[in-house]
């Protein structure tokens, strides 16, 4: 959500509508010429700077992908990555269609782990990956100990070391 001359809309266009907005005590206060974006949290809504590093909530009008991805900001293993997904949300993002493949970059900033890892190439649930997206030469194992997937920064899927901490993006199916 953003503002234009004290008038609020949603990031998803004019015809995205909701009479919902819950603000915090004191906000929208425009404490800050530059506080044209908004927070949320368990207290409601804040007007906030939009160049602070916060947490992303997306979501698909009118789509057929199935659940929403989350970008994670701090910087894990792969495997810590899909631990910390399963516990907090369902698993790590698993890309099965050009719609989630746009989903997801639009959430984060690679490079980011996705939950694709080998041998052979399967999502973190153990499902086939039909849909693929490589960069050019890869996957390409160098050192022979690149496993898992990463959204590199053409945002195309580079394998990686899955000891490499970076961030990662991932899915919840529950709506």
């Amino acid at each position: 959500m953003t503002t234009d001359s004290n008038s609020w809309r949603w990031s998803a266009g004019p015809s995205t509508t909701s009479n919902y907005i819950t603000w915090k005590p004191n906000d929208p206060n425009y404490a800050v010429a530059l506080d044209t974006c908004v927070v949320l949290d368990w207290n409601g809504c804040a007007d906030v700077q939009c160049d602070i590093l916060s947490k992303a909530v997306c979501y698909i009008v009118e789509s057929s992908v199935k659940h929403y991805f989350l970008a994670e900001l701090s910087k894990m293993t792969w495997a810590q990555a899909r631990d910390y997904c399963r516990q907090h949300y369902h698993d790590l993002a698993m890309i099965e269609s050009l719609e989630e493949y746009q989903a997801v970059y639009n959430v984060a900033t690679p490079p980011f782990w996705i939950g694709l890892s080998r041998e052979p190439w399967r999502w973190s649930d153990k499902s086939n990956s039909n849909f693929k997206n490589w960069a050019p030469e890869e996957p390409n194992n160098n050192n022979r100990n690149e496993h898992c997937v990463a959204m590199g920064p053409e945002l195309l899927w580079e394998d990686k070391n899955c000891e490499l901490q970076m961030p990662f993006v991932c899915e919840n199916s529950n709506f």
